[in-house]
């Protein structure tokens, strides 16, 4: 995930309360975004279950950009969302995963941002 993007006003506009003059620039960080309170009170958790249907925010689409957007959003968007299912699928199947208790996410921004030294544990089922 990149750290984030730049928006231009088209207008003089405010947002969440902060005006912005026409043709001022703005950086969205995908962090903090991630992690607005349309979220619900623990937008800061990790939380797959957010994303099932009835907890899906009803402006999803502007609360969630992990390939950028726009004319420079990931051209490989499609291709990971495909790969990424289909390797979720292999391992929820064939795993019980548990979190060590003890973790609190930090973040490491390289090209991408991650999270820093998280681990699993992983059980077979079968």
């Amino acid at each position: 995930m990149a750290p984030g993007y730049f928006r231009k006003a088209r207008q003089n506009t405010r947002v969440a309360g902060h005006p912005f003059e026409k043709g001022e620039w703005v950086f969205v960080v995908l962090l903090q975004l991630h992690r607005h309170a349309d979220w619900g009170d623990n937008g800061h958790e990790f939380d797959p279950d957010r994303f099932e249907r009835g907890r899906v925010p009803h402006n999803l689409a502007h609360l969630y950009k992990p390939f950028g957007t726009g004319m420079r959003a990931c051209i490989g968007r499609q291709f990971a969302y495909h790969e990424i299912v289909v390797a979720l699928a292999s391992i929820v199947w064939a795993f019980d995963l548990k979190p060590d208790p003890s973790y609190t996410l930090q973040v490491e921004e390289t090209i991408t941002l991650k999270p820093l030294a998280l681990r699993l544990k992983a059980k077979r089922k079968r």
